[in-house]
């Protein structure tokens, strides 16, 4: 039984370098330098002409659990806020506290099962926070899924409202039969925004939840373009069906790179996923395969070395054939 406590080290190291990994990519994508730019030039836009919010909020605010106590307690960490803001984005219907109720099921389950099976608590430990992570990860690739799929209807929905508002619609019309005749996801989005101005809410506060939902750039695009025609005015049918063509263009444009890099991410993921598959395979063709590296502690710092070198090489190939628009 050693070298499955080994595989579970292994597994382990492997789940918190890909942890920190993403828990560095998240704090790039939201406070990096770009992040930062992109939010001082929104600013910059929307200096003039502030709208003055009222202290009593037209919607219900997020409940992140149905007893006020324990909502109470998860409004108090920035982690709740995060992970709500998460599960919104993936379009999921779960609070934070059904989440995370599932979220330590699994990894119970998982603990308990693992350690009858392998008969070792620490394998057992290792692999329940393997299993723990998958509903993280679960939920930033319904998250991407979401947005590839909000991404390419977004601009047959701009062309429409172009449309409407060209045949003399007001905005408020064409954006109500702009998400009638549009398929979901996004249908539901723009019914949300329809909703929130029949109700008094602010153009402002409605293009900023929306972005809050769909966190991508063309849905950017469009809230500044509305913001800015409604505080300075100007042809806004116009205006979309350029935003429109802008976000074609970019897709376009994103498939071809995609094309050009499929071998790179391939290469990376094969790369990556090849160390791993050939430990385990060795491991279970000759148990003791490795004993003479495991058994000495230059081995081990080697063994170390090498695995932290591989996932930052797989990481690095990724890096590089990921080009971002």
């Amino acid at each position: 039984m050693d070298y499955l406590i080994y595989i579970a080290f292994g597994l382990g190291a492997v789940v918190f370098s890909i942890l920190g990994w993403l828990g560095v990519r998240w704090w790039i994508i939201n406070h990096g330098p770009r992040s930062n730019l992109l939010k001082e030039r929104i600013q910059i836009l929307s200096e003039k002409n502030q709208v003055v919010i009222t202290t009593d909020p037209i919607f219900k605010e997020t409940l992140f659990s149905e007893n006020p106590v324990i909502h109470d307690i998860l409004d108090r960490f920035k982690l709740s806020h995060a992970l709500n803001d998460l599960i919104l984005k993936a379009g999921s219907e779960f609070s934070v506290h059904e989440f995370l109720m599932w979220k330590i099921g699994i990894i119970a389950v998982s603990f308990v099962g693992l350690w009858m099976l392998l008969g070792s608590a620490v394998s057992a430990f290792w692999g329940s926070l393997l299993f723990g992570v998958a509903p993280i990860v679960w939920l930033m690739s319904e998250n991407r899924k979401r947005k590839i799929i909000l991404e390419k209807q977004l601009p047959d929905l701009l062309e429409f409202m172009s449309r409407s508002l060209s045949a003399g619609h007001s905005f408020n019309s064409s954006l109500q039969n702009a998400a009638a005749q549009s398929p979901e996801p996004i249908s539901s989005e723009f019914k949300i925004c329809f909703d929130q101005l029949n109700v008094g809410m602010p153009i402002r506060d409605v293009m900023a939840g929306l972005v809050k939902r769909i966190d991508t750039s063309d849905i950017r695009f469009f809230a500044i373009a509305v913001v800015l025609n409604r505080e300075v005015g100007g042809n806004l049918a116009e205006l979309l069906s350029d935003v429109a063509a802008l976000i074609r263009g970019r897709l376009t444009t994103r498939l071809m790179i995609n094309t050009l890099t499929a071998e790179g991410r391939s290469t990376a993921k094969f790369l990556g996923v090849l160390p791993i598959v050939a430990v385990i395979l060795l491991k279970l063709i000759d148990p003791h395969y490795f004993d003479p590296i495991l058994k000495s502690d230059s081995g081990v710092r080697l063994f170390a070395f090498t695995a932290v070198w591989a996932i930052v090489g797989m990481i690095w190939m990724r890096k590089i054939s990921n080009i971002r628009l």
